[in-house]
Order: C-alpha cells, then sequence, then structure tokens
C-alpha cells in the first residue's frame, strides 16, 4: 500500500541540464567531449589490434606448412 502510494503520490523530479539536453551547458559539452575521447581511443586500440593480426596474416601466408619461405611469382626464377 505504501509502494502504490509513493508511486502515485510523488512529485515529478527535475533533471539536471545534462539529461535535458541544454547543448550550450558546460556539463553537457564535457560530457560530448568525453564520449569523442573514449570513441577515439577505442577505434584506435581496435585499429591496432586488426593491423596486427593483418601483419601476422601476411606472415603465415608467405611461408608454407614446413616454413620454408614461398617464392613470389614476380621473382625471376633464373
Amino acid at each position: 500500500m505504501a509502494l502504490a502510494a509513493a508511486l502515485f503520490l510523488s512529485l515529478p523530479s527535475a533533471a539536471c541540464t545534462t539529461c535535458m539536453g541544454a547543448p550550450d551547458a558546460a556539463q553537457t559539452q564535457g560530457m560530448n567531449a568525453a564520449i569523442l575521447t573514449m570513441l577515439g581511443v577505442t577505434v584506435t586500440v581496435l585499429g591496432g589490434v586488426g593491423f596486427a593480426i593483418g601483419g601476422f596474416v601476411y606472415r603465415v601466408q608467405r611461408y608454407d606448412e614446413y616454413g620454408n619461405p614461398i617464392a613470389d611469382h614476380d621473382e625471376d626464377p633464373a
């Protein structure tokens, strides 16, 4: 009964400027900068991991299953 009364008789709360979406507020601008920074770091780290994996795949493809280098097709065998 107390829970129902608390739910139905409560006053609406006011949200902060960030939740209301005030674009000129310092809080909103700081949060936007933080989000862009986190995205930049994440993309940089994942890009580095992908580049490393691509390098490993490239190296593995240059050798046969016995570890011998595979000759390039551009080289003259003579």
